[in-house]
């Protein structure tokens, strides 16, 4: 059964459009999107500072634009290269050593992307993503522009494959620790959290793994499962029992570790908190 946490939250900064997709980097800082400002934050040693702008759209906004521009998730590859998900640009990209961001995939059987939104990598370097239309005016589909349905995808030495299509609205994404399974959530009524199998780059047997709503997912190196829910953070057992909740002031988006600290992203604030396990 639950229980809930009031576990000390400290502060790192606030003030934000809407923060999302925090990445600690390997060289030693956090980094996360601001959605409506369409920049990256770094946060180093106490001290914030924009990273990249126009991170999730580089031209003018369009009509069919929802105010959610920027970037969303991030991600370092194999290379030691930041990838982005990116809602204004409908893609995937990848920041270059010279600063400029290179799209490594936008559209799929002819059409562009809705707004990638979440990303986990797997050891062969296969990128995964969720593709809702959450950066798309109205936040619906709009198949006269993008694509008809919201996917999840593998892309892979220039190719994208479409693996499933469950979701209305696919959010959160991420891999079991052993890379056995994959975690796919959403944050609308009556899409749950599933579990999939994945073998030879493909999804099987999705079922239903915890009845909850999540925005982004991640796992420990126990198997736990990390959902950020409109209450704050839930923990959820490898066998899917939730056991805690930590809760936050306002709606949880994401979240990233670092050893035993774990960093929560809510729209206007992002937090640090220790973990006991």
């Amino acid at each position: 059964m639950s229980s809930d946490l009031d576990m000390e939250l400290g502060s790192i900064g606030n003030g934000f459009g809407f923060a999302e997709g925090p990445l600690w980097h390997p060289k030693g800082f956090l980094l996360f999107s601001d959605l409506i400002k369409n920049e990256i934050v770094k946060v180093e040693n106490g001290k914030i500072e924009t990273f990249l702008v126009s991170s999730g759209l580089n031209g003018p906004k369009s009509a069919y634009h929802h105010e959610q521009i920027g970037s969303n998730a991030l991600a370092v590859d194999k290379n030691g290269d930041i990838l982005l998900c990116q809602h204004g640009n409908h893609g995937i990209a990848k920041l270059l050593a010279n600063g400029k961001l290179e799209i490594i995939v936008d559209s799929y059987n002819g059409r562009r992307l809705n707004s990638p939104n979440d990303m986990t990598l797997a050891p062969d370097g296969s990128i995964l993503f969720t593709d809702p239309p959450y950066g798309l005016k109205g936040q619906r589909l709009l198949p006269h522009v993008a694509q008809p349905m919201a996917g999840v995808y593998k892309y892979l030495d220039g190719r994208l494959e479409l693996l499933t299509d469950d979701y209305q609205f696919p959010n959160g994404i991420c891999f079991s620790p052993d890379y056995q399974y994959v975690y796919i959530g959403s944050n609308h009524k009556n899409e749950y959290i599933k579990r999939y199998e994945y073998r030879s780059g493909k999804l099987y047997s999705g079922e239903v793994f915890v009845k909850e709503n999540a925005d982004g997912l991640k796992t420990d190196s126990e198997g736990n499962l990390y959902l950020a829910t409109m209450k704050g953070i839930q923990l959820v057992s490898p066998t899917g029992e939730k056991i805690k909740l930590i809760r936050t002031p306002e709606m949880a988006t994401n979240l990233c570790f670092q050893g035993n600290e774990m960093f929560i992203t809510c729209p206007h604030e992002v937090y640090k908190t220790t973990l006991r396990r």
